[in-house]
């Protein structure tokens, strides 16, 4: 998957927040048949709230979980086998790491016993062949062409890892990046500049530059025909005139179709948006149990703050 050892390790080395990562490797008869990622956090109640009346109450709300997945991914994967007789086993091990356990946007049913289930954020996926987008319908055809013709005037410059993002780019790149975290109303993580250089020489870049300023960049990870986007930053005061975020992505689509990328993770949010660019929306489902029967029982009854909003389903 493009999220793989050496991205979490590069994570980690980071030093964002307060994340302590891990992999359970589970064997049967000596053979290994499940590699399981995971990390612990201190998770906050009002995380995926966005009613500010309710943020600020439920700010005080945290616990320690010991979850499935990774803060950056946008969908939980576990190598190997997936059977409730493994998960079992998981279940008993992240026990001692946290208050809570939680599988974290699995697109998969999960067999697990006890937990809650909740919807997750739905992943923007775009297949694209050869001859995107004229596969599409003429309304996709025609929004595509029309965000083309807006940024044509910008200079794109694409880094990849055998021509990494350059040291001296990282200090704009973090600027940006630093302007789209402000906007931004759910927030797992936090990133530095040394997350942007520790990534580098796994990722491939696609910078916008207005005059010789860059005004936004996307950083996309890789594995074959399949790209992830990971991060993106702009400057905002120019993204009606060059409809910038959606200028980056294309561009980005158009070289990745060119070297034989045919699936595009565009990421959680802008749902409405994506979709007019032809991508559509894999469900995803959170997991999660509180060994605290009463607490739970609480979490149960109240799992609507577990689950997204409705303006970010839109």
């Amino acid at each position: 998957e493009p999220e793989d050892h050496r991205f979490l390790r590069a994570f980690q080395a980071a030093g964002i927040g307060d994340f302590r990562f891990g992999y359970l490797l589970v064997y049967r008869n000596e053979v290994r048949v499940s590699v399981v990622p995971y990390f612990t956090t201190e998770y906050r109640m009002n995380t995926l709230v966005t009613h500010v009346w309710l943020k600020h109450l439920l700010a005080p709300l945290r616990f320690r979980v010991a979850c499935v997945g990774h803060p950056s991914t946008d969908e939980g994967r576990i190598e190997g086998e997936v059977s409730a007789e493994v998960l079992q086993v998981v279940n008993r091990v992240l026990r001692g790491k946290g208050a809570a356990i939680a599988y974290k946007w699995f697109s998969q049913a999960l067999p697990l016993d006890g937990f809650v289930e909740v919807s997750g954020l739905p992943i923007n996926v775009l297949a694209a062949g050869a001859d995107y987008p004229a596969g599409l319908s003429r309304n996709v055809r025609r929004n595509v062409a029309r965000k083309l013709r807006k940024s044509a005037g910008l200079d794109f410059r694409e880094y990849t890892p055998q021509n990494p993002l350059p040291a001296d780019a990282v200090s704009d790149v973090l600027r940006l990046y630093e302007k789209t975290a402000a906007r931004g109303e759910l927030q797992f993580e936090h990133l530095n500049a040394e997350y942007f250089r520790l990534t580098a020489p796994l990722s491939t870049y696609l910078l916008a530059f207005e005059g010789g300023q860059m005004i936004g960049f996307v950083q996309w990870l890789r594995n074959g025909a399949r790209v992830s986007g990971k991060y993106i930053g702009m400057d905002y005061a120019r993204n009606r005139q060059y409809d910038l975020y959606f200028g980056m992505v294309l561009q980005s689509i158009r070289r990745g179709i060119a070297v034989g990328v045919r699936e595009f993770d565009l990421g959680v949010s802008g749902n409405y948006s994506k979709r007019l660019i032809g991508a559509v929306q894999r469900p995803t489902r959170l997991y999660f149990r509180h060994h605290n029967a009463l607490m739970q029982a609480l979490l149960a009854r109240c799992r609507f703050l577990l689950e997204p909003s409705a303006e970010e389903l839109a």
